[in-house]
């Protein structure tokens, strides 16, 4: 899993910031968070983070410290991400980016009080969330996201706005964010549940 960040200004001087999360320890320097009867299933292991198990109503997230995340007018998240297989279907996960992202477990709808992108593999849609609106959607309700594979997830927000590709294919582009504005106080999350019985 890699996140890499960059700004303008930081391009222009030939300087940046990137961020490398391998999971290869439990200390990674991630916290983790799940519901009550799923909480030691969120773990980091074997070089994955994993925020549930293919089980029945589980909810797990993970909040990151990314540094110099203030000074991010733009940036690109490449993950690999995992949902599908087991006896029960996955709801989704989210990636959220912003303030307010409270440290306990949340799910497929995103949390903080910025951007969230939304992988709903039960509705077969992904949306993005910015300032509490939704401000993007892509699928009728036919995407497939619930693969049972590795596949590449890339999130990207440049001066031509927010792009969003899964397993190669491009879902949004050039969506803008009015007002989009990083703070130091903003942290980076993700949150998955899966469906109930």
């Amino acid at each position: 899993t890699e996140l890499r960040c960059r700004s303008p200004v930081a391009d222009a001087t030939g300087s940046g910031s990137l961020v490398q999360l391998d999971f290869a320890s439990a200390a990674s320097g991630v916290q983790l968070f799940g519901t009550p009867q799923a909480e030691e299933e969120v773990r980091i292991w074997g070089g994955m983070l994993q925020l549930t198990l293919a089980d029945f109503q589980r909810t797990g997230s993970a909040l990151i410290d990314v540094p110099d995340i203030g000074a991010m007018t733009e940036f690109v998240a490449d993950f690999d991400v995992y949902m599908g297989g087991g006896a029960v279907g996955g709801e989704g996960i989210s990636f959220n980016m912003g303030a307010n992202i409270p440290h306990t477990y949340f799910d497929e709808r995103g949390a903080g009080d910025h951007l969230s992108v939304l992988f709903l593999s039960s509705e077969g849609v992904v949306e993005v969330w910015f300032a509490g609106a939704l401000v993007a959607r892509s699928g009728d309700g036919t995407l497939d996201l619930n693969i049972a594979a590795f596949v590449p997830v890339s999130i990207s927000h440049t001066e031509e706005g927010l792009s969003v590709l899964h397993n190669g294919v491009t879902l949004l582009e050039g969506v803008m964010l009015a007002g989009w504005s990083p703070a130091s106080t903003w942290m980076v999350g993700f949150g998955a549940r899966t469906g109930g019985s």
